[in-house]
Protein backbone atom coordinates (compact mmCIF):
# COMPACT_ATOMS: atom_id res chain seq x y z
CA UNK A 1 0.00 0.00 0.00
CA UNK A 2 1.48 3.23 -0.54
CA UNK A 3 1.79 4.95 2.49
CA UNK A 4 3.18 8.82 3.59
CA UNK A 5 4.58 10.34 6.63
CA UNK A 6 3.53 13.63 6.06
CA UNK A 7 2.03 15.59 3.45
CA UNK A 8 5.00 16.80 1.94
CA UNK A 9 6.06 13.31 0.96
CA UNK A 10 2.37 12.74 -0.85
CA UNK A 11 2.58 15.86 -2.78
CA UNK A 12 6.10 14.87 -3.96
CA UNK A 13 4.45 11.22 -4.66
CA UNK A 14 1.45 13.12 -6.73
CA UNK A 15 4.47 15.78 -8.81
CA UNK A 16 4.91 13.34 -11.40
CA UNK A 17 1.10 11.66 -12.01
CA UNK A 18 -1.67 13.56 -13.80
CA UNK A 19 -3.10 16.21 -12.29
CA UNK A 20 -6.19 14.31 -12.79
CA UNK A 21 -4.97 12.33 -9.86
CA UNK A 22 -4.53 14.97 -7.47
CA UNK A 23 -8.22 16.25 -8.36
CA UNK A 24 -10.16 13.70 -7.63
CA UNK A 25 -7.80 12.77 -4.01
CA UNK A 26 -8.81 15.93 -3.40
CA UNK A 27 -12.26 16.08 -4.09
CA UNK A 28 -12.65 12.54 -2.09
CA UNK A 29 -11.14 14.16 0.83
CA UNK A 30 -13.06 17.32 1.20
CA UNK A 31 -16.44 15.04 0.90
CA UNK A 32 -15.14 13.13 3.70
CA UNK A 33 -14.21 16.01 5.71
CA UNK A 34 -17.70 17.97 4.41
CA UNK A 35 -20.17 16.50 7.54
CA UNK A 36 -17.62 18.39 10.06
CA UNK A 37 -18.31 21.50 8.37
CA UNK A 38 -22.24 21.33 8.34
CA UNK A 39 -22.81 19.97 11.62
CA UNK A 40 -25.34 21.51 13.85
CA UNK A 41 -22.44 23.77 15.80
CA UNK A 42 -20.96 24.85 12.97
CA UNK A 43 -23.89 26.20 11.64
CA UNK A 44 -24.83 29.15 13.90
CA UNK A 45 -24.36 32.41 12.40
CA UNK A 46 -22.47 31.30 9.51
CA UNK A 47 -25.34 29.45 7.42
CA UNK A 48 -24.13 30.25 3.98
CA UNK A 49 -20.73 28.38 4.26
CA UNK A 50 -22.44 24.61 4.31
CA UNK A 51 -24.06 25.88 0.69
CA UNK A 52 -20.50 27.12 -0.12
CA UNK A 53 -18.93 24.25 0.86
CA UNK A 54 -21.74 21.97 -0.70
CA UNK A 55 -20.67 23.70 -4.01
CA UNK A 56 -17.29 23.88 -4.16
CA UNK A 57 -16.97 19.96 -3.26
CA UNK A 58 -19.23 18.95 -5.76
CA UNK A 59 -17.66 20.93 -8.49
CA UNK A 60 -14.30 19.34 -7.91
CA UNK A 61 -16.29 15.83 -7.69
CA UNK A 62 -18.20 16.57 -10.99
CA UNK A 63 -14.76 18.29 -12.78
CA UNK A 64 -13.33 14.01 -12.84
CA UNK A 65 -16.98 12.74 -12.47
CA UNK A 66 -17.90 14.49 -15.58
CA UNK A 67 -14.23 15.68 -17.29
CA UNK A 68 -15.73 16.20 -20.84
CA UNK A 69 -17.59 19.98 -19.52
CA UNK A 70 -14.84 22.38 -18.47
CA UNK A 71 -15.85 23.49 -14.86
CA UNK A 72 -12.30 25.26 -14.50
CA UNK A 73 -14.18 28.72 -14.36
CA UNK A 74 -16.84 27.40 -12.07
CA UNK A 75 -14.33 25.60 -9.43
CA UNK A 76 -12.94 28.93 -9.15
CA UNK A 77 -15.47 30.87 -8.37
CA UNK A 78 -16.86 28.18 -5.89
CA UNK A 79 -13.40 28.64 -4.41
CA UNK A 80 -13.66 32.12 -3.44
CA UNK A 81 -15.62 31.78 0.15
CA UNK A 82 -16.77 34.46 1.78
CA UNK A 83 -15.08 33.84 5.37
CA UNK A 84 -12.94 36.60 5.07
CA UNK A 85 -15.70 39.27 5.07
CA UNK A 86 -18.14 37.35 7.47
CA UNK A 87 -15.51 35.65 9.62
CA UNK A 88 -16.82 32.68 11.49
CA UNK A 89 -16.62 33.69 15.49
CA UNK A 90 -15.12 31.53 18.28
CA UNK A 91 -17.45 33.37 21.11
CA UNK A 92 -21.11 31.90 18.50
CA UNK A 93 -19.69 28.54 18.21
CA UNK A 94 -17.01 27.89 20.48
CA UNK A 95 -13.48 26.96 19.61
CA UNK A 96 -13.44 23.21 19.18
CA UNK A 97 -16.61 23.97 16.92
CA UNK A 98 -14.63 26.75 15.14
CA UNK A 99 -11.79 24.54 14.15
CA UNK A 100 -14.05 21.82 12.96
CA UNK A 101 -15.13 23.96 10.47
CA UNK A 102 -12.61 25.91 9.68
CA UNK A 103 -10.53 22.96 8.94
CA UNK A 104 -13.83 21.67 6.93
CA UNK A 105 -13.90 24.81 4.71
CA UNK A 106 -10.53 24.31 4.18
CA UNK A 107 -10.76 21.25 2.95
CA UNK A 108 -13.40 22.18 0.22
CA UNK A 109 -11.71 24.99 -0.93
CA UNK A 110 -8.46 23.52 -1.55
CA UNK A 111 -10.46 20.26 -3.34
CA UNK A 112 -12.10 23.24 -5.28
CA UNK A 113 -8.47 25.19 -6.18
CA UNK A 114 -7.03 21.53 -7.27
CA UNK A 115 -10.47 21.17 -9.52
CA UNK A 116 -9.66 25.24 -11.04
CA UNK A 117 -5.65 24.71 -11.19
CA UNK A 118 -4.31 21.33 -12.84
CA UNK A 119 -0.52 22.67 -11.98
CA UNK A 120 -1.17 23.71 -8.51
CA UNK A 121 -2.87 20.00 -7.66
CA UNK A 122 -0.40 17.99 -6.12
CA UNK A 123 0.00 20.97 -3.57
CA UNK A 124 -3.53 21.72 -2.69
CA UNK A 125 -4.38 17.48 -2.52
CA UNK A 126 -1.37 17.56 0.10
CA UNK A 127 -2.59 20.63 2.02
CA UNK A 128 -6.37 18.86 1.96
CA UNK A 129 -4.42 15.72 3.79
CA UNK A 130 -2.71 17.94 6.12
CA UNK A 131 -5.55 20.55 7.05
CA UNK A 132 -8.71 18.61 7.80
CA UNK A 133 -8.44 17.44 11.48
CA UNK A 134 -4.94 19.68 12.15
CA UNK A 135 -6.76 21.57 15.00
CA UNK A 136 -8.59 19.02 16.64
CA UNK A 137 -6.05 16.54 18.63
CA UNK A 138 -6.91 17.34 21.28
CA UNK A 139 -9.70 15.28 21.00
CA UNK A 140 -9.48 11.47 20.68
CA UNK A 141 -12.32 11.05 18.52
CA UNK A 142 -10.98 13.52 15.45
CA UNK A 143 -7.24 11.93 16.26
CA UNK A 144 -8.38 8.55 15.08
CA UNK A 145 -10.85 9.93 12.57
CA UNK A 146 -7.41 12.28 10.96
CA UNK A 147 -5.89 9.50 10.85
CA UNK A 148 -8.83 7.40 9.24
CA UNK A 149 -9.03 9.99 6.21
CA UNK A 150 -4.96 10.24 5.87
CA UNK A 151 -5.82 6.40 5.30
CA UNK A 152 -8.03 6.75 3.34
CA UNK A 153 -6.16 8.81 0.72
CA UNK A 154 -3.40 6.60 0.95
CA UNK A 155 -6.04 4.11 -0.17
CA UNK A 156 -6.77 6.05 -3.33
CA UNK A 157 -3.58 7.01 -4.22
CA UNK A 158 -3.37 2.63 -3.94
CA UNK A 159 -6.10 2.35 -6.35
CA UNK A 160 -5.35 4.56 -8.62
CA UNK A 161 -1.61 3.06 -8.89
CA UNK A 162 -2.91 -0.17 -9.87
CA UNK A 163 -5.02 1.08 -13.11
CA UNK A 164 -3.64 0.01 -16.03
CA UNK A 165 -5.60 3.23 -18.00
CA UNK A 166 -3.89 6.53 -15.74
CA UNK A 167 -6.51 8.74 -18.18
CA UNK A 168 -9.73 7.29 -17.32
CA UNK A 169 -9.20 6.17 -13.30
CA UNK A 170 -9.79 9.43 -11.91
CA UNK A 171 -13.06 8.70 -13.39
CA UNK A 172 -13.67 5.62 -12.06
CA UNK A 173 -12.78 6.45 -8.53
CA UNK A 174 -15.04 9.22 -8.79
CA UNK A 175 -18.19 6.20 -9.69
CA UNK A 176 -16.47 4.41 -6.13
CA UNK A 177 -17.54 4.71 -2.39
CA UNK A 178 -16.39 7.41 -0.92
CA UNK A 179 -14.45 4.92 2.06
CA UNK A 180 -12.71 1.96 0.92
CA UNK A 181 -14.82 -0.43 3.40
CA UNK A 182 -17.33 0.59 5.72
CA UNK A 183 -17.84 4.38 6.94
CA UNK A 184 -16.07 4.65 10.52
CA UNK A 185 -18.73 5.24 13.22
CA UNK A 186 -18.35 8.32 14.07
CA UNK A 187 -17.83 10.09 10.88
CA UNK A 188 -21.40 8.60 9.97
CA UNK A 189 -22.73 9.97 13.10
CA UNK A 190 -21.54 13.04 12.75
CA UNK A 191 -22.82 13.04 9.00
CA UNK A 192 -26.49 11.72 10.17
CA UNK A 193 -26.78 14.69 12.77
CA UNK A 194 -25.29 17.57 10.32
CA UNK A 195 -27.98 15.99 7.24
CA UNK A 196 -31.08 15.90 9.71
CA UNK A 197 -29.97 19.62 10.94
CA UNK A 198 -29.67 20.80 6.90
CA UNK A 199 -32.86 19.58 6.52
CA UNK A 200 -34.57 20.92 9.76
CA UNK A 201 -32.61 24.49 8.70
CA UNK A 202 -33.91 24.16 4.52
CA UNK A 203 -36.08 20.76 3.36
CA UNK A 204 -34.61 21.66 0.08
CA UNK A 205 -30.76 21.49 1.59
CA UNK A 206 -32.02 17.61 0.75
CA UNK A 207 -30.90 18.31 -3.23
CA UNK A 208 -27.49 18.66 -0.93
CA UNK A 209 -28.10 15.27 1.40
CA UNK A 210 -29.08 13.22 -1.26
CA UNK A 211 -25.43 14.07 -3.17
CA UNK A 212 -23.26 13.32 -0.66
CA UNK A 213 -25.17 9.67 0.53
CA UNK A 214 -24.49 8.71 -3.16
CA UNK A 215 -21.47 9.96 -2.84
CA UNK A 216 -20.90 7.75 -0.06
CA UNK A 217 -22.06 4.63 -1.85
CA UNK A 218 -20.72 5.30 -4.55
CA UNK A 219 -23.36 6.13 -7.43
CA UNK A 220 -22.17 6.48 -10.49
CA UNK A 221 -24.75 9.23 -11.18
CA UNK A 222 -24.43 12.37 -9.16
CA UNK A 223 -28.56 12.68 -8.88
CA UNK A 224 -31.54 9.81 -8.52
CA UNK A 225 -33.34 10.35 -11.56
CA UNK A 226 -35.37 7.32 -12.44
CA UNK A 227 -35.07 6.45 -16.36
CA UNK A 228 -31.90 8.71 -16.97
CA UNK A 229 -30.24 5.38 -18.00
CA UNK A 230 -27.75 7.23 -20.11
CA UNK A 231 -27.57 10.08 -17.78
CA UNK A 232 -28.35 12.60 -20.07
CA UNK A 233 -30.35 14.25 -17.55
CA UNK A 234 -28.01 14.43 -14.73
CA UNK A 235 -25.01 15.57 -16.97
CA UNK A 236 -27.62 18.65 -17.76
CA UNK A 237 -28.33 18.90 -14.21
CA UNK A 238 -24.36 19.39 -13.47
CA UNK A 239 -24.12 21.53 -16.28
CA UNK A 240 -26.21 23.84 -15.25
CA UNK A 241 -24.97 23.86 -11.67
CA UNK A 242 -21.39 24.41 -13.22
CA UNK A 243 -22.75 27.13 -15.22
CA UNK A 244 -25.16 29.21 -13.11
CA UNK A 245 -24.15 32.60 -12.76
CA UNK A 246 -23.67 34.70 -9.37
CA UNK A 247 -26.82 36.87 -10.68
CA UNK A 248 -28.63 33.81 -11.77
CA UNK A 249 -28.30 31.84 -8.91
CA UNK A 250 -25.36 32.02 -6.12
CA UNK A 251 -25.87 35.50 -5.21
CA UNK A 252 -29.01 34.60 -3.73
CA UNK A 253 -30.03 33.38 -0.19
CA UNK A 254 -29.42 29.94 0.87
CA UNK A 255 -33.46 29.23 0.24
CA UNK A 256 -33.69 30.40 -3.00
CA UNK A 257 -30.45 28.82 -4.37
CA UNK A 258 -31.55 25.56 -2.91
CA UNK A 259 -35.64 26.20 -4.16
CA UNK A 260 -33.57 26.41 -7.96
CA UNK A 261 -31.60 23.39 -7.41
CA UNK A 262 -34.50 21.19 -6.32
CA UNK A 263 -36.53 22.41 -9.05
CA UNK A 264 -34.13 21.65 -11.77
CA UNK A 265 -34.03 18.05 -10.32
CA UNK A 266 -37.68 17.67 -10.12
CA UNK A 267 -37.69 19.26 -13.77
CA UNK A 268 -35.08 16.57 -15.13
CA UNK A 269 -36.70 13.94 -13.57
CA UNK A 270 -39.95 15.10 -15.48
CA UNK A 271 -38.36 14.99 -18.63
CA UNK A 272 -36.17 11.42 -18.29
CA UNK A 273 -40.22 9.80 -17.00
CA UNK A 274 -41.44 11.56 -20.35
CA UNK A 275 -38.60 10.20 -22.42
CA UNK A 276 -39.22 7.27 -21.11
CA UNK A 277 -42.69 7.06 -21.31
CA UNK A 278 -42.69 7.77 -24.88
CA UNK A 279 -39.79 6.08 -26.85
CA UNK A 280 -38.71 3.78 -23.78
CA UNK A 281 -35.74 5.46 -24.32
CA UNK A 282 -33.71 8.80 -25.05
CA UNK A 283 -35.86 10.29 -28.15
CA UNK A 284 -34.30 13.30 -28.55
CA UNK A 285 -32.27 14.14 -32.20
CA UNK A 286 -28.80 15.14 -32.18
CA UNK A 287 -27.75 18.36 -32.99
CA UNK A 288 -27.51 18.57 -36.60
CA UNK A 289 -23.49 19.62 -37.93
CA UNK A 290 -22.75 22.92 -39.54
CA UNK A 291 -21.75 22.27 -43.37
CA UNK A 292 -18.38 23.52 -44.20
CA UNK A 293 -17.67 26.79 -45.76
CA UNK A 294 -16.96 26.90 -49.18
CA UNK A 295 -14.49 29.79 -49.11
CA UNK A 296 -11.52 28.11 -47.15
CA UNK A 297 -9.70 24.33 -47.43
CA UNK A 298 -12.56 22.00 -46.67
CA UNK A 299 -11.96 18.66 -44.81
CA UNK A 300 -13.10 15.10 -44.59
CA UNK A 301 -11.39 11.95 -42.93
CA UNK A 302 -10.38 8.80 -44.39
CA UNK A 303 -10.44 5.31 -43.01
CA UNK A 304 -8.53 5.49 -40.24
CA UNK A 305 -10.41 8.49 -38.90
CA UNK A 306 -7.64 11.04 -39.25
CA UNK A 307 -8.82 14.34 -40.68
CA UNK A 308 -8.03 15.04 -44.42
CA UNK A 309 -8.39 17.41 -47.32
CA UNK A 310 -11.74 16.68 -49.48
CA UNK A 311 -10.83 15.64 -52.30
CA UNK A 312 -12.16 17.57 -55.36
CA UNK A 313 -14.95 18.56 -53.25
CA UNK A 314 -16.73 21.62 -55.04
CA UNK A 315 -15.20 21.17 -58.47
CA UNK A 316 -18.85 19.93 -59.74
CA UNK A 317 -19.60 23.50 -59.64
CA UNK A 318 -16.60 24.60 -61.28
CA UNK A 319 -16.94 25.97 -64.88
CA UNK A 320 -16.21 23.10 -67.51
CA UNK A 321 -16.76 24.86 -71.34
CA UNK A 322 -13.99 25.08 -73.43
CA UNK A 323 -12.63 28.22 -72.46
CA UNK A 324 -12.11 27.13 -69.34
CA UNK A 325 -10.88 23.53 -69.72
CA UNK A 326 -8.22 25.59 -71.88
CA UNK A 327 -7.09 28.46 -69.26
CA UNK A 328 -6.79 25.56 -67.14
CA UNK A 329 -4.22 23.61 -69.34
CA UNK A 330 -2.31 26.98 -69.90
CA UNK A 331 -1.84 27.20 -66.12
CA UNK A 332 -0.84 23.44 -65.98
CA UNK A 333 1.50 23.57 -68.91
CA UNK A 334 2.93 26.68 -67.40
CA UNK A 335 3.80 25.43 -64.17
CA UNK A 336 4.88 21.91 -65.76
CA UNK A 337 7.31 23.99 -67.83
CA UNK A 338 8.61 26.19 -64.47
CA UNK A 339 9.38 23.11 -62.57
CA UNK A 340 11.55 21.67 -65.51
CA UNK A 341 13.33 25.32 -66.23
CA UNK A 342 14.69 24.47 -61.79
CA UNK A 343 15.35 21.35 -62.31
CA UNK A 344 19.30 21.26 -61.41
CA UNK A 345 19.47 24.25 -59.67
CA UNK A 346 19.62 24.08 -56.05
CA UNK A 347 18.48 27.76 -55.33
CA UNK A 348 15.27 27.15 -57.24
CA UNK A 349 14.18 23.70 -54.25
CA UNK A 350 11.88 26.16 -52.55
CA UNK A 351 10.17 26.72 -55.72
CA UNK A 352 10.13 23.69 -56.89
CA UNK A 353 8.43 22.15 -53.89
CA UNK A 354 5.87 24.68 -54.43
CA UNK A 355 5.00 24.14 -58.23
CA UNK A 356 4.62 20.07 -57.24
CA UNK A 357 2.24 20.64 -54.64
CA UNK A 358 0.19 23.69 -57.41
CA UNK A 359 0.35 20.83 -59.99
CA UNK A 360 -1.02 18.27 -57.41
CA UNK A 361 -4.00 20.50 -56.43
CA UNK A 362 -4.40 21.43 -60.78
CA UNK A 363 -5.33 17.90 -61.28
CA UNK A 364 -5.36 16.93 -65.02
CA UNK A 365 -8.19 18.35 -66.02
CA UNK A 366 -10.93 20.45 -64.31
CA UNK A 367 -13.11 17.96 -63.09
CA UNK A 368 -9.48 16.77 -61.34
CA UNK A 369 -9.44 19.92 -59.65
CA UNK A 370 -9.35 20.22 -55.79
CA UNK A 371 -10.30 23.67 -56.03
CA UNK A 372 -9.87 25.16 -52.15
CA UNK A 373 -6.41 23.79 -52.32
CA UNK A 374 -5.63 25.01 -56.15
CA UNK A 375 -6.61 28.43 -54.90
CA UNK A 376 -4.79 28.22 -51.86
CA UNK A 377 -1.04 26.89 -53.61
CA UNK A 378 -1.57 29.41 -56.30
CA UNK A 379 -1.67 31.87 -53.32
CA UNK A 380 1.55 30.81 -52.16
CA UNK A 381 2.85 31.34 -55.61
CA UNK A 382 1.83 34.69 -55.34
CA UNK A 383 3.23 35.69 -52.29
CA UNK A 384 6.90 34.13 -53.50
CA UNK A 385 6.75 35.90 -57.04
CA UNK A 386 6.55 39.20 -54.52
CA UNK A 387 8.89 38.01 -52.09
CA UNK A 388 11.22 37.91 -55.27
CA UNK A 389 10.48 41.58 -56.38
CA UNK A 390 11.28 43.34 -52.71
CA UNK A 391 15.06 44.45 -53.39
CA UNK A 392 15.76 43.40 -49.65
CA UNK A 393 14.80 39.61 -49.65
CA UNK A 394 16.97 37.07 -48.40
CA UNK A 395 15.78 34.26 -51.00
CA UNK A 396 18.47 32.84 -52.91
CA UNK A 397 18.75 34.08 -56.52
CA UNK A 398 17.21 32.27 -59.31
CA UNK A 399 18.25 31.22 -62.40
CA UNK A 400 18.16 33.40 -65.19
CA UNK A 401 14.27 33.91 -66.85
CA UNK A 402 12.90 31.72 -64.03
CA UNK A 403 11.49 34.86 -62.20
CA UNK A 404 9.80 36.08 -65.28
CA UNK A 405 8.59 32.92 -65.99
CA UNK A 406 6.98 32.60 -61.99
CA UNK A 407 4.96 35.79 -62.75
CA UNK A 408 3.95 34.50 -66.24
CA UNK A 409 2.34 31.38 -64.10
CA UNK A 410 0.83 34.01 -61.76
CA UNK A 411 -1.02 35.89 -64.55
CA UNK A 412 -2.47 32.50 -65.85
CA UNK A 413 -3.68 31.37 -62.49
CA UNK A 414 -5.38 34.54 -61.97
CA UNK A 415 -6.75 34.03 -65.17
CA UNK A 416 -8.32 30.54 -64.19
CA UNK A 417 -9.13 32.04 -60.54
CA UNK A 418 -10.86 35.30 -61.67
CA UNK A 419 -13.32 33.71 -64.61
CA UNK A 420 -14.90 31.36 -62.78
CA UNK A 421 -17.16 32.21 -60.09
CA UNK A 422 -16.50 29.50 -57.69
CA UNK A 423 -12.84 29.99 -57.50
CA UNK A 424 -13.03 33.67 -57.36
CA UNK A 425 -15.31 32.87 -54.20
CA UNK A 426 -12.71 30.98 -52.63
CA UNK A 427 -10.10 33.36 -53.97
CA UNK A 428 -11.56 36.13 -52.22
CA UNK A 429 -13.26 34.37 -49.14
CA UNK A 430 -16.63 35.41 -49.79
CA UNK A 431 -18.85 34.27 -47.25
CA UNK A 432 -22.00 34.97 -45.62
CA UNK A 433 -23.27 36.30 -42.29
CA UNK A 434 -23.04 32.99 -39.80
CA UNK A 435 -19.71 32.47 -41.48
CA UNK A 436 -18.26 35.85 -39.63
CA UNK A 437 -15.26 35.19 -37.86
CA UNK A 438 -14.86 36.80 -34.16
CA UNK A 439 -10.92 38.51 -33.25
CA UNK A 440 -9.04 36.10 -33.95
CA UNK A 441 -5.21 36.75 -34.15
CA UNK A 442 -2.46 35.02 -36.73
CA UNK A 443 -0.67 34.01 -33.70
CA UNK A 444 -4.22 32.22 -32.31
CA UNK A 445 -4.62 30.39 -35.91
CA UNK A 446 -0.99 29.17 -35.57
CA UNK A 447 -1.00 27.65 -32.50
CA UNK A 448 -4.47 25.97 -33.55
CA UNK A 449 -3.12 24.48 -36.28
CA UNK A 450 0.04 23.49 -34.56
CA UNK A 451 -2.08 21.95 -31.67
CA UNK A 452 -3.53 20.53 -35.04
CA UNK A 453 -0.55 18.94 -35.72
CA UNK A 454 0.84 17.60 -32.35
CA UNK A 455 -2.51 15.85 -31.14
CA UNK A 456 -2.19 13.82 -34.45
CA UNK A 457 -6.04 14.34 -35.28
CA UNK A 458 -4.71 15.24 -39.05
CA UNK A 459 -3.10 13.28 -41.35
CA UNK A 460 0.40 15.17 -41.75
CA UNK A 461 0.04 16.04 -45.29
CA UNK A 462 -2.70 18.05 -44.69
CA UNK A 463 -1.44 19.09 -41.08
CA UNK A 464 0.88 20.88 -44.08
CA UNK A 465 -1.48 22.37 -46.14
CA UNK A 466 -3.26 24.11 -42.69
CA UNK A 467 -0.26 25.77 -40.97
CA UNK A 468 0.53 26.63 -44.92
CA UNK A 469 -3.17 28.10 -45.57
CA UNK A 470 -2.87 30.08 -41.54
CA UNK A 471 1.34 31.47 -42.57
CA UNK A 472 0.49 33.19 -45.67
CA UNK A 473 -2.38 34.96 -43.13
CA UNK A 474 -1.42 38.67 -42.45
CA UNK A 475 0.29 39.86 -39.15
CA UNK A 476 -2.82 41.37 -36.88
CA UNK A 477 -6.24 40.47 -36.80
CA UNK A 478 -8.20 41.89 -40.02
CA UNK A 479 -11.73 40.53 -40.98
CA UNK A 480 -11.89 42.22 -44.02
CA UNK A 481 -8.39 40.90 -45.58
CA UNK A 482 -9.63 38.30 -47.87
CA UNK A 483 -6.39 36.22 -46.52
CA UNK A 484 -7.59 36.58 -43.03
CA UNK A 485 -10.72 34.90 -43.78
CA UNK A 486 -9.36 32.29 -46.00
CA UNK A 487 -7.16 31.00 -42.59
CA UNK A 488 -9.99 31.64 -40.08
CA UNK A 489 -12.53 29.89 -42.23
CA UNK A 490 -10.27 26.95 -43.15
CA UNK A 491 -9.62 26.47 -38.72
CA UNK A 492 -13.42 26.52 -38.84
CA UNK A 493 -13.70 23.89 -41.51
CA UNK A 494 -11.28 21.37 -39.36
CA UNK A 495 -13.43 22.37 -36.13
CA UNK A 496 -16.65 21.32 -38.09
CA UNK A 497 -14.97 18.31 -39.65
CA UNK A 498 -13.79 17.30 -36.25
CA UNK A 499 -17.00 17.10 -34.65
CA UNK A 500 -18.37 14.95 -37.40
CA UNK A 501 -15.31 12.15 -36.50
CA UNK A 502 -15.52 12.78 -32.66
CA UNK A 503 -19.14 12.46 -32.46
CA UNK A 504 -19.23 9.65 -35.41
CA UNK A 505 -21.53 11.01 -37.63
CA UNK A 506 -20.74 13.03 -40.89
CA UNK A 507 -21.30 16.25 -41.53
CA UNK A 508 -23.75 17.98 -44.31
CA UNK A 509 -20.65 18.20 -46.44
CA UNK A 510 -19.71 14.30 -45.91
CA UNK A 511 -17.17 15.21 -48.31
CA UNK A 512 -14.22 12.22 -47.89
CA UNK A 513 -14.49 9.06 -49.25
CA UNK A 514 -13.95 7.30 -45.78
CA UNK A 515 -16.44 9.50 -44.54
CA UNK A 516 -19.33 6.50 -44.26
CA UNK A 517 -16.45 4.35 -42.60
CA UNK A 518 -17.05 6.39 -39.66
CA UNK A 519 -20.89 5.13 -39.15
CA UNK A 520 -20.96 1.93 -36.76
CA UNK A 521 -20.50 1.00 -33.24
CA UNK A 522 -16.80 0.49 -31.77
CA UNK A 523 -15.05 2.25 -34.82
CA UNK A 524 -12.31 4.59 -34.87
CA UNK A 525 -12.50 4.99 -31.11
CA UNK A 526 -8.96 6.02 -30.73
CA UNK A 527 -9.43 8.89 -33.25
CA UNK A 528 -12.86 9.75 -32.33
CA UNK A 529 -11.64 9.86 -28.50
CA UNK A 530 -8.16 12.20 -29.69
CA UNK A 531 -10.91 14.03 -31.51
CA UNK A 532 -13.31 14.93 -28.94
CA UNK A 533 -10.49 15.62 -26.38
CA UNK A 534 -9.29 18.07 -28.79
CA UNK A 535 -11.77 20.26 -29.12
CA UNK A 536 -13.28 20.02 -25.63
CA UNK A 537 -9.63 21.40 -24.39
CA UNK A 538 -10.54 24.29 -26.78
CA UNK A 539 -13.92 24.67 -26.23
CA UNK A 540 -14.17 28.76 -25.46
CA UNK A 541 -11.38 29.49 -27.92
CA UNK A 542 -13.38 28.22 -30.12
CA UNK A 543 -17.02 29.13 -29.28
CA UNK A 544 -15.23 32.87 -29.05
CA UNK A 545 -13.22 32.75 -31.86
CA UNK A 546 -14.63 30.39 -34.83
CA UNK A 547 -18.54 31.90 -35.60
CA UNK A 548 -21.64 33.67 -34.21
CA UNK A 549 -23.22 30.01 -34.08
CA UNK A 550 -23.17 30.45 -30.46
CA UNK A 551 -26.61 28.04 -30.23
CA UNK A 552 -25.16 25.98 -32.47
CA UNK A 553 -21.36 25.39 -30.68
CA UNK A 554 -23.23 25.18 -27.05
CA UNK A 555 -25.12 22.37 -28.32
CA UNK A 556 -22.81 20.81 -30.14
CA UNK A 557 -20.11 20.46 -27.28
CA UNK A 558 -22.89 19.45 -25.19
CA UNK A 559 -23.39 16.26 -27.32
CA UNK A 560 -19.71 15.57 -27.27
CA UNK A 561 -19.40 15.58 -24.00
CA UNK A 562 -22.02 13.33 -23.46
CA UNK A 563 -20.53 11.21 -26.78
CA UNK A 564 -16.91 11.36 -25.12
CA UNK A 565 -18.47 10.19 -21.20
CA UNK A 566 -19.81 7.21 -23.11
CA UNK A 567 -16.71 6.35 -24.75
CA UNK A 568 -14.52 6.91 -21.50
CA UNK A 569 -17.21 4.21 -20.14
CA UNK A 570 -16.04 1.70 -22.66
CA UNK A 571 -12.31 1.08 -21.99
CA UNK A 572 -12.30 -2.05 -24.06
CA UNK A 573 -14.00 -0.85 -27.50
Amino acid sequence: MVEFADSEELEGWLKDKPPEWSQIIAARAALRVLPYGTAPTAMVQVKEFPLAMFRATALAWASRNYPAHDMADAANAAADFPIAVHGVPDAAVGADANATYGAAFFAAKAAADAAHAANAAATAVSSVARNPFADLKARATRVSANAIAKRAISTDCDWLADQSDAVRAPRALSNRSLWHGKPPTEWSTTWVTAAEWLEQTDPNYSFWTDWLDRRIRGERSAFEIPGDKQRKEDKWLLRKISDATGKELWDHPVGFVNGQLAAWLEEARERAAKNLENTGRDGDTPTPIPAQSRAALRFGSDEEGKIVLAPSSGNQELRNDDDARDRHQLALEDAKALMQACAGSNSADRLTAMLTAYIAAAGDNVEAMRPSVFVQKGERLRQESARYEDPDNFLPPLPDGIELDLKSLVKAHNMVVGLDPHLLDIDTAQTGPDDVIGDVTKPEMQGFASEAREEEILREDTADDLVEAVDLTPDGSDASDRRFRWSASSCKNLVIEAFAVALNRPGKAALATGATALIGPGILFGNALNTAKFLVERRKWIEEKLGRQAPTWKALFSDLCDKWDDMLDKPDE
